[in-house]
């Protein structure tokens, strides 16, 4: 419970600080569960808790948290505000930063503990301890913009957009900081993701049908790009617009269906061990795509799929929606979208199997 609770009828006071809203993912490190918190005033703080939940420390930072907490080389973490990107141990301690400026502005580790972080002069690299590296300049006013790395081969990734001229473009640099490619792709709002044959991953958003309500079928928003290392694109599929009205089913569309084409894929992706791409979108829709971009299963239901999914170590993908009406966890298994079993029809099957075993139950 991360803000102050009285005895008020509001449930705070007036004027008290707020510290409530987690917005984005943490870290384990050390045994340390780490996050942070974008509330009032100077409520804003990163917290690190044991895992029995008890207070480990906790740092305030200069502005609302606008990143996940990354966990970088000798156990540092990283994470930036709208001016500040920091770097600190899993203790709170040997706190180092450098400014920046921007929103969304994820940054990613290199294998070598490099830091790449985007802001108004371009993608900045920097060393784990923040010291500048170099800059990208080709592409500046990077305010809002999450980068990746290929751990295999140090190549950087990050979206660009300007809106102004209605480019949207993945450009892909070698370490040193020279550009190896760009391509053209739609709005991304959300890092790629990397596969382990190098493939580059990129969920966008069709800006010219997002909003868009129509009476026939065609094209969604949503759209994810599967780029070759050297920039060829591989495939792309669209997520297509869904039914939100059947003819003569209501006064609104007596005479055709109606459309909605918002399906906009906000999120990273998510990609599996055996090459299974995992990744929601706005029309409440959960994919997971074969590596050939077929579809493997799919699951209707939950809200907005704005977040990446995690994967356990044995299998289970887990994924949280982040709209405005349903939250919550889910727990997908890898047969056809269905749900995961939940501990209580676990301990359920267990009972049946171990009644099944007894005498006479064979």
């Amino acid at each position: 419970d991360a803000y102050p609770r009285t005895n008020c009828k509001d449930g705070y006071e007036p004027g008290a600080l707020s510290d409530r809203n987690i917005d984005y993912s943490p870290v384990l490190s050390n045994g340390q569960i780490i996050f942070g918190t974008s509330g009032q005033k100077n409520a804003k703080k990163i917290y690190s808790l044991d895992l029995n939940g008890k207070l480990v420390w906790s740092y305030g930072i200069d502005g609302v948290l606008e990143s996940h907490i990354k966990l970088g080389s000798n156990n540092r973490i990283y994470f930036t505000t709208a001016t500040t990107l920091y770097a600190l141990t899993d203790k709170g301690t040997d706190v180092k930063t450098y400014p920046v400026v921007g929103k969304l502005n994820v940054p990613a580790i290199g294998s070598d503990g490099s830091v790449y972080v985007c802001s108004a002069e371009g993608l900045l690299a920097l060393a784990s301890d923040l010291k500048l590296k170099w800059v990208f300049n080709q592409t500046q006013n990077l305010r809002t913009c999450m980068s990746a790395v290929d751990p295999k081969t140090n190549v950087i990734y990050f979206p660009y957009k300007n809106t102004e001229k209605n480019i949207y473009k993945l450009y892909a640099l070698n370490s040193d900081g020279s550009l190896k490619w760009n391509t053209d792709i739609y709005w991304s709002e959300s890092a790629p993701a990397i596969g382990n044959d190098g493939t580059i991953y990129v969920a966008t958003i069709d800006l010219s049908v997002d909003t868009k309500i129509k009476t026939l079928a065609s094209r969604g928003s949503g759209e994810l790009f599967a780029f070759n290392p050297d920039g060829t694109k591989k495939w792309s599929y669209n997520v297509k617009p869904v039914l939100t009205c059947k003819k003569g089913s209501d006064e609104d569309c007596p005479d055709a269906d109606r459309w909605q084409s918002g399906t906009a894929i906000d999120g990273s992706p998510t990609i599996g061990s055996d090459g299974t791409i995992y990744f929601g979108t706005d029309a409440q829709t959960y994919f997971a795509l074969k590596p050939d971009a077929t579809i493997k299963w799919t699951y209707q239901g939950g809200d907005e799929w704005d977040n990446r999914a995690a994967i356990s170590p044995d299998g289970i993908l887990y994924a949280g929606p982040k709209g405005n009406f349903q939250g919550g966890l889910f727990a997908f298994g890898d047969k056809g979208g269905t749900l995961a079993p939940s501990q209580e029809e676990l301990e359920g099957q267990q009972k049946i199997q171990n009644n099944s075993t007894e005498p006479g139950g064979r």
